[in-house]
């Protein structure tokens, strides 16, 4: 079965939104000087969510730029961090128009060294 980037981006904002931690995003804050919205995940959680959904059968680069291109609007650190480290996971994978659709993203909300 292959997964479309709706059901993607679904399953990364649940996951998000299930492991919530308020004390993590505050302590998350305080590595930036403008304000930033965070669910709290740990850098293991997202690494670990990456991993799992890089293995999900059927999930291909075509699926992960669409979502990104979703993903990199969301006002939550985690929810765009995600679908950039999914991309990286392909980075193998890359064509002339993946590196177009990346480019485009530093003019939406990549903004800062954490993205």
């Amino acid at each position: 079965m292959i997964m479309t980037s709706d059901q993607l981006i679904s399953e990364i904002i649940q996951y998000c939104e299930a492991n919530t931690n308020a004390e993590n995003a505050v302590k998350s804050q305080r590595f930036f000087k403008e304000p930033h919205e965070f669910y709290g995940l740990s850098s293991p959680q997202l690494y670990a969510k990456v991993k799992e959904l890089l293995k999900t059968p059927g999930i291909t680069l075509d699926i992960v730029v669409q979502a990104t291109n979703i993903l990199v609007k969301s006002p939550k650190y985690e929810v765009p961090a995600i679908g950039l480290l999914l991309i990286n996971g392909l980075g193998k994978q890359f064509t002339q128009e993946t590196f177009a659709s990346i480019a485009s993203w530093y003019t939406v909300n990549i903004d800062n060294w954490a993205h």
